[in-house]
């Protein structure tokens, strides 16, 4: 299974789930962060049932995107029984890479156990705890041809104050009440020809791309199909500082100085256009769209990296798909507001 945030930062089964347009499978799902050995890990994992799917990511591993998928990411399957979980992990290039026996409390909320290399010569302990369970929206569909699919984190994290849940729970459930009121009415039998054959889909899914006490990021996929000559898909993110007062929604202007964005915009352009041409087998348009100012609003925070987002259309065809671009913060440092949340990146 390919993976992503979604972010994780793990988005492949967001991926899956989209190609296939069937909902998610899973009958619970978890972010968690804590530690492998001594490095600092985050994890996602989807419980079916007896069965385990997921992966995971370590903080200190340059953010590394090819094909839009998060590369340094491990994935994991595997089975729970009886709260104790064998699951195999492999590397991004589908090779077994080390196998994770794991004890979950009843609440799937504390993991702890160890992680054994594949040679089973070298052997870490494992700690994990819950900040986050997903849910599902419960969309009541009184419209014909129409299918949901919608899910969004709530934190389980003390730190994180309780009206950010809220404010994600609503925007997500609004979401997709505007896009059943916009769907068309009529009952079966009593529909136009080129509606009978015809689902109209909504794929709205808000997965962690990084979660820290003071900086969280998240990635949304908002895929729809109208009865267009292709469905539409989009990625947007949500960034968020967290403190005790509150949280506060990050901007760009929060992150990089007032006059930054042409500069950015002509430094990501050149891995932007980059990109495209390894994409598309070394030729582009002639009449190539390139990173402009207005196109770094969307973008995802990580430990080593801001990765900035276009969309299809954004910097080339509907054919190229999206970008993710990930810039490291030790290249936005002149651009990067010192007193700002991305300000402990310039120590480090």
């Amino acid at each position: 299974m390919h993976r992503l945030l979604w972010f994780g930062l793990l988005f492949g089964a967001a991926l899956q789930v989209c190609a296939q347009g069937m909902a998610a499978p899973w009958t619970s799902r978890l972010y968690y962060t804590g530690t492998v050995g001594t490095l600092p890990v985050q994890m996602t994992l989807a419980f079916e049932h007896a069965k385990i799917h997921g992966s995971y990511w370590y903080e200190r591993v340059p953010t590394h995107y090819a094909d839009n998928l998060l590369r340094d990411t491990l994935s994991l399957t595997g089975t729970l029984k009886n709260g104790a979980a064998t699951l195999a992990e492999k590397t991004p290039d589908d090779k077994p890479s080390g196998t994770l026996h794991l004890t979950l409390d009843g609440k799937l909320e504390t993991i702890t156990g160890t992680w054994q290399d594949v040679t089973k010569k070298k052997t870490l302990p494992v700690a994990l705890h819950a900040v986050a369970r997903f849910e599902k929206a419960h969309v009541v569909l009184k419209k014909i041809h129409t299918t949901t699919d919608v899910w969004y984190p709530q934190f389980l994290a003390p730190s994180v104050p309780a009206a950010l849940n809220s404010t994600i729970a609503k925007g997500t459930k609004g979401k997709a009440a505007v896009f059943i009121a916009q769907t068309p009415k009529g009952t079966k039998g009593e529909e136009p020809d080129w509606l009978k054959d015809h689902t109209f889909s909504l794929i709205y899914n808000i997965d962690i791309a990084w979660y820290s006490p003071r900086l969280i990021s998240l990635l949304v996929l908002d895929f729809e199909d109208t009865g267009g000559m292709h469905p539409n898909t989009e990625w947007y993110t949500f960034n968020y500082a967290v403190t005790a007062k509150g949280f506060t929604r990050l901007k760009y202007t929060d992150l990089f100085t007032a006059d930054s964005r042409k500069d950015i915009a002509t430094f990501i352009d050149t891995k932007a256009q980059t990109a495209r041409r390894q994409r598309m087998g070394g030729y582009c348009d002639p009449d190539e769209t390139h990173v402009t100012p207005n196109l770094l609003d969307d973008f995802l925070l990580t430990p080593t990296a801001v990765v900035f987002i276009f969309s299809r259309y954004a910097i080339g065809a509907y054919a190229e798909g999206d970008y993710f671009i990930a810039v490291p913060y030790k290249e936005l440092a002149p651009f990067i507001k010192a007193d700002g949340p991305l300000g402990r990146f310039l120590k480090s």
